[in-house]
């Protein structure tokens, strides 16, 4: 009998804090990612991030998991660990209030990629290196993975853009249907909720 009712198409954001019930149906199972650290990850976006590396090594992009599922607090640790070494204000845009994290979901990852031999892992040589992850970002639809935070969607989202978090929708034709559109699982929704 199926009693897991993840809710693939959960938005949470600045503005929509995470509702306490949903972990009462969470299912998260354990993966090791880079350096070999363990991570946990939905159960359902667990197999389909498996076969996503096995398709970006084939297209010679090695990526592992670099962030997962973490705890409200977890995320409050972490965002007072950024706010004593970066500032207030660095944590403010970087780091979700407690809550608000995506990560919460189980269902949001974070990757980093070997590009030319080399292990990309500091945001900063991501972002530079973004529009070489492309083919990665291609294949992203098809195991029901979208590109969470888009450059110019900064408003809509809350976060800045984010190249190396992906967000498990559970459904390819949706996450298709994003991808092609360009737009965000909050446009998405919205459009949903109105028709």
């Amino acid at each position: 009998m199926e009693t897991h009712h993840t809710d693939y198409l959960i938005l949470v954001n600045p503005f929509h804090k995470i509702p306490e019930s949903y972990f009462d149906n969470l299912e998260l199972v354990e993966m090791r990612g880079y350096d070999n650290e363990l991570f946990r990850v939905e159960k359902e976006a667990a197999q389909q991030f498996r076969k996503l590396e096995k398709a970006a090594s084939a297209k010679g992009i090695p990526i592992l998991l670099s962030s997962a599922y973490r705890s409200v607090e977890k995320q409050l640790q972490i965002k007072e660990e950024f706010t004593a070494e970066y500032g207030a204000d660095y944590a403010k845009r970087y780091v979700a209030e407690p809550g608000c994290s995506e990560h919460h979901t189980g269902l949001a990852l974070d990757f980093v990629a070997k590009i030319r031999g080399k292990w990309l892992i500091e945001n900063d040589e991501i972002i530079e290196r973004a529009s070489e992850l492309q083919p990665v970002y291609d294949l992203l639809p098809q195991y029901g993975f979208i590109l969470r935070y888009l450059k110019g969607k900064e408003k809509i989202t809350g976060y800045p853009a984010e190249p190396w978090h992906i967000r498990y929708l559970g459904d390819p034709e949706i996450a298709a249907e994003i991808t092609a559109q360009g737009i965000t699982l909050e446009e998405y929704c919205e459009r949903v909720s109105k028709s």
